[in-house]
């Protein structure tokens, strides 16, 4: 699934760059097609936290983040492809004004989705043990530290 997961979702972006190049004259098709990918990419997204979620050995507590986590996902990411079509339709002009409002629009999803995303994240930090495979969270190396390293004129000490 993650190697089916990095495919749409690089297909989706390459696709996207290729239908938002001005110069190229197949810009809804190739719309279209991102748009397969991107679909692809939040079904992949949402059939495995929708396993997890409803795993039995699950917490409620748990399932409910991680459901509000994957809605989050999918509401955010909606948001990209409603601009695209804003902007390449003619709703959004394209004049120094209104490009200046798209991209306060995609920075206000850029934030969503990363920063609201990891402080959901960091508030509920047990959850990444659920969402990781068995055993990944055993092979994370610890760093530990111990005494600090001394320099002095006779070496280190």
């Amino acid at each position: 699934d993650t190697f089916a997961l990095l495919v749409a979702d690089v297909l989706m972006i390459a696709v996207g760059y290729v239908a938002g190049n001005p110069a190229y004259a197949h810009t809804w098709e190739c719309f279209g097609v991102s748009m397969g990918f991107f679909l692809l990419t939040l079904y992949i997204i949402g059939e495995g936290m929708l396993e997890h979620a409803d795993d039995p050995n699950t917490s409620e507590d748990k399932e409910r983040v991680m459901k509000t986590l994957l809605w989050l996902t999918v509401l955010i990411w909606c948001t990209y492809p409603l601009y695209f079509v804003l902007e390449y339709s003619g709703v959004i002009k394209h004049n120094p004004a209104h490009r200046c409002l798209l991209v306060l629009l995609y920075g206000l999803s850029d934030v969503l989705a990363k920063a609201v995303f990891g402080f959901i994240l960091l508030l509920n930090d047990d959850i990444l043990h659920v969402a990781m495979p068995t055993g990944v969270t055993e092979n994370i190396p610890m760093v530990t530290y111990n005494q600090p390293t001394v320099y002095s004129s006779q070496g280190v000490q």
